[in-house]
């Protein structure tokens, strides 16, 4: 076994396929303490067949490594995974949260293209939030999206944004109260009455320490300078 180094924090892993290993190995760590220890089973590979047929089973192993990631954090490390797309951009982080389809990597990738070197993209798919000393800092993951869109690295999170196909460019402001159940759809929980409570709890603690932007946006130049100006000074309307 390996022990990779995910979201600080030093995690065993047994991995049985070369895709599992592949992912893992930006994050591999030259150490031999750990914090808990991960070995997928054949009833594990059988549940992710269960919950999406049609895959591999190197895809069920990292699937189900994902799975047990998320929960250890949520239940023990003050920890969640989002579903979204997140960059850096001047010592700030920034996630962008939709449904699948609806243009997370598009957005970003406009952020890049305009901002270069200024702009990183810390994760395209799959990153982990943890509170720690009461600030909320979100983590590239080795689950980056079709795209393979990351960097093993982290950023005190500053604002989520929820993406919204438009015609046209404009951006509002919401509360913590109005995004809180939104954060819901945008984060993987276990969909047990336990599970959900303690993800709403960790929702509300982030909730209170940053900022939330509804972007409506048509996917050009403009709507990369709606949601910067949103971000960090005002609100831009095209």
């Amino acid at each position: 076994m390996a022990v990779y180094r995910i979201a600080d924090i030093n995690i065993k892993i047994n991995c049985r396929g070369d895709y599992l290993k592949n992912l893992l190995k930006h994050y591999l760590c030259n150490c031999d303490d750990y914090d808990f220890e991960i070995t997928i089973t054949e009833n594990d590979i059988q549940t992710e067949r269960i919950i999406a047929n049609g895959f591999s089973d190197e895809m069920y192993e990292s699937s189900a490594v994902l799975r047990q990631i998320s929960e250890k954090l949520l239940y023990e490390y003050d920890g969640i995974l989002f579903h979204g797309a997140v960059i850096e951009y001047k010592s700030k982080a920034y996630l962008f949260c939709a449904p699948s389809g609806t243009g997370k990597t598009t957005h970003i990738m406009l952020w890049k293209n305009a901002l270069k070197d200024k702009v990183t993209i810390l994760n395209g798919d799959k990153p982990f939030v943890r509170m720690i000393d009461n600030v909320p800092i979100i983590y590239g993951s080795p689950w980056r999206g079709k795209e393979n869109l990351g960097t093993n690295d982290f950023c005190k999170l500053d604002a989520i944004v929820f993406v919204n196909r438009s015609k046209r460019n404009f951006a509002k402001h919401l509360s913590s109260d109005e995004s809180l159940f939104r954060l819901l759809s945008c984060t993987a929980y276990p969909k047990n009455a336990a599970g959900k409570l303690k993800t709403l709890e960790f929702l509300e603690k982030i909730s209170a320490k940053i900022k939330f932007v509804d972007l409506f946006c048509n996917m050009d130049y403009n709507a990369y300078k709606t949601a910067l100006d949103a971000l960090t000074e005002g609100i831009y309307e095209d």
